[in-house]
């Protein structure tokens, strides 16, 4: 009888004999199910897909490697404090952290976290960074054994090859440079970085020729063929060419040794990728 009231005024409804409040009840239940099954009737709204966590996880951590790409490291890292707590951490999470930390000179901290990539997919990275940050300090020998364990980690990465081909340069290992540089370089043939090693190398082996023609087909700038000369000069301890400024000389390692790795080493895991 409460459906029929929904219809009919309550007082009509009380002059209407039982029998007939009856079957108008069932008439009007009877209705209202028809009208449910009716194609013209609106259909109901299906709920609302529930967000991935994961995806979400993972769309923050692009986010975040989109900002140390543009050096934003200070943002970076108030970025990765939120994820830690939404998120936890994971294997990605700390080698964006890692490169947050040591690029504002945090390097402790950063060696924990490349450390804590050792066993997982990013270990190439782990070793990478750790080498990284040694040969930043000087220590060209450990830098090396971390580039050779990355380099077996990850056999086609170019960045970690030629890291580890600038550190061979460094120790004077020329024929472990050359090859590392090279396999670099073919890996990766866009990669202006290899090349300019190859032309150092070139250069403190006295195939100067040689090295022009490679700084002229891959259109280096004079500046950077100049630093590449002077670079040449240090590591192949050259007297003439030795007095240069220190600072250029530093200015050039840097722009040859640090690496940004692209975004699909960081998140997919597949170190092969160059």
């Amino acid at each position: 009888m409460r459906l029929l009231a929904r219809f009919i005024p309550s007082p009509c409804l009380a002059h209407l004999p039982r029998g007939v409040r009856s079957s108008l009840a069932l008439l009007l239940a009877a209705s209202l199910s028809a009208c449910s099954t009716s194609p013209h009737a609106p259909a109901s709204l299906p709920p609302a897909p529930k967000a991935n966590p994961n995806h979400l996880a993972q769309l923050s951590l692009q986010l975040i490697a989109s900002m140390e790409q543009q050096q934003k490291w200070y943002a970076a890292l108030s970025y990765l404090d939120a994820y830690r707590q939404q998120h936890g951490e994971s294997a990605e999470f700390s080698l964006l952290r890692a490169r947050a930390l040591a690029a504002t000179g945090r390097t402790d901290a950063a060696r924990q976290d490349y450390a804590a990539l050792a066993g997982t997919g990013l270990a190439a990275f782990g070793e990478q960074g750790l080498g990284l940050l040694d040969a930043k300090a000087g220590q060209t020998a450990s830098a090396l054994r971390h580039f050779r364990r990355a380099a077996r980690l990850a056999p086609t990465n170019a960045a970690i090859l030629n890291d580890l081909g600038y550190a061979c340069l460094q120790n004077r290992e020329w024929d472990a440079a050359r090859e590392a540089l090279y396999r670099a370089a073919e890996l990766a043939p866009d990669n202006d970085r290899a090349w300019s090693n190859i032309a150092v190398y070139l250069l403190i082996r006295g195939e100067s020729l040689r090295a022009q023609e490679l700084m002229d087909a891959h259109h280096l700038p004079w500046d950077a063929q100049q630093r590449i000369r002077r670079l040449a000069a240090e590591l192949g301890g050259s007297s003439a060419e030795h007095t240069s400024s220190p600072t250029h000389a530093n200015s050039a390692e840097g722009t040859m040794q640090l690496p940004q790795p692209p975004l699909s080493q960081v998140f997919s895991g597949k170190e092969s990728i160059p």
